[in-house]
């Protein structure tokens, strides 16, 4: 409990800074029609991904941190002139993009959860955009997940997959956040419990604002 109460006057304090001015792009990832990874149980990787962004909006609500969100509801953020699946997914890719560019001192934070054929598979994991400030953007993050969560359910960060088109194109500081795997059984039930959304999502905002101190 004292450890808890230290963090969070911690964060409390970063987020007092003038440096926290940095507006998060909340980025859910997926949305309808494209529902993501399926987990073990049929749980939708989409849903939880909103959810998990819903609750770090709550945290920068209370911290006053400025924040945008990518979608807000189920349904990606696609134009309405787009007619196949196809078109959905790269419109909706296009949009974000378009967001975080337009807004001004933009942090991106990709909210994704991981799968493998491999039930056993499992750990939370961050991928960076190929920048220098991604790359500490993601080293901070990973630090404060490991300082927090289990050092067995936390891999190593790395590079982003030179595919994964908003982190080849963005220009702002950006990580993919891949909090577990849904295809593990006992990670997808821990991963589906409020209480550790709201963990990884107090310690999402944490890491991200350390970063933010320590930049500026």
């Amino acid at each position: 409990m004292l450890r808890r109460l230290v963090c969070l006057f911690l964060v409390m304090l970063l987020a007092s800074l003038p440096a926290a001015a940095t507006s998060f792009i909340i980025d859910a990832g997926h949305g309808s029609p494209d529902g993501g990874s399926v987990g073990y149980a049929g749980t939708e990787e989409k849903d939880l991904n909103l959810a998990l962004a819903k609750s770090i909006r709550s945290w920068c609500r209370f911290l006053g941190v400025s924040y945008r969100m990518t979608r807000e509801g189920d349904e990606a953020i696609y134009s309405p002139s787009s007619e196949t699946i196809h078109e959905k997914k790269v419109s909706d890719l296009q949009n974000r993009l378009k967001l975080a560019e337009e807004t001004e001192d933009a942090l991106f934070l990709s909210i994704h959860m991981n799968a493998s054929p491999a039930k056993s598979a499992h750990g939370l994991e961050v991928f960076y955009a190929p920048s220098e400030a991604s790359d500490k953007l993601a080293e901070t993050l990973t630090a404060v997940f490991l300082d927090s969560i289990h050092e067995e359910r936390v891999k190593d960060a790395k590079a982003a997959p030179k595919s994964v088109y908003l982190m080849k194109h963005l220009s702002c500081p950006a990580v993919i956040l891949e909090y577990g795997f849904i295809s593990n059984p006992n990670e997808e039930q821990l991963l589906l419990k409020e209480e550790y959304q709201w963990r990884l999502a107090y310690l999402t905002v944490c890491g991200t604002l350390s970063y933010i101190d320590h930049k500026g």
